[in-house]
Formats: C-alpha cells, structure tokens, sequence
C-alpha cells in the first residue's frame, strides 16, 4: 500500500502555499528545486497479524516527511501545516530529525506518520 501523501499535501492550501508543487516522493528532488519543498519516504510497512484472522486484517505504513525551508521559523510553519494536513488520515507517531543541513544550509524538520489500512 502506498498512502496518498501527495494527494493529502495537495488539497492543503496552507501547505499548497508555501511549497506550490515541490514534493518529491522517495525522499527525494531535483538539486536544483526552489525552496521550500517537501520529501517523503516509506520507512516500514508491515501487516499486523492476529493469528485466528489469517491474513492480517490490517497494514500498518510509516511514512516520513521531511519539511526543507531556508529560515528556522519557515520549516516550523511548514511542519505544523503538514501535520494539520496528513492528521486527518494518520497518526502522527513524532519528529525523527531538526537539523540545518550542511550542505544547502536548509532547515530540516522531518515528522513520522502511520497509516492503517484495514482489509
């Protein structure tokens, strides 16, 4: 299953705003894109077995997002208006990265959803 992050993103108009249409999926964007952006990568997926169901009755996908902003407060900002936009079909499990890249000397907020998607 692959969750519909880019999709969720898109109908965000807070989102939409500040990043227009520069979400790169497996973490990944041209090294030339503006700024801000967003990436976003599959971490685990997994389907959770309860052993009397047989197939497992759900899968459980973690999902990381990584907010890239040129100033400290920009990649805050874009942080909480991904988490409004993704919080309606995931669980926010946490923040797994805020640094400044050395390189691009981008602000890095990166956050950790699951999605459920039952059978």
């Amino acid at each position: 299953m692959i969750p519909p992050i880019y999709s969720l993103l898109k109908a965000s108009t807070a989102v939409v705003a500040i990043v227009a249409d520069r979400i790169g999926e497996h973490g990944t964007v041209f090294a030339n894109e503006l700024r801000p952006y967003l990436t976003w990568q599959i971490v685990s997926g997994y389907g959770e077995v309860i052993l009397d169901k047989g197939r497992a009755p759900h899968d459980r996908i973690q999902v990381q997002i990584d907010c890239w902003h040129k100033t400290s407060a920009g990649v805050v900002d874009l942080a909480e208006e991904v988490r409004s936009a993704i919080e309606s079909d995931a669980y926010y499990s946490g923040t797994v990265a805020d640094e400044r890249d050395a390189e691009t000397l981008l602000y890095r907020l990166s956050l950790q959803f699951d999605f459920l998607k039952e059978y």
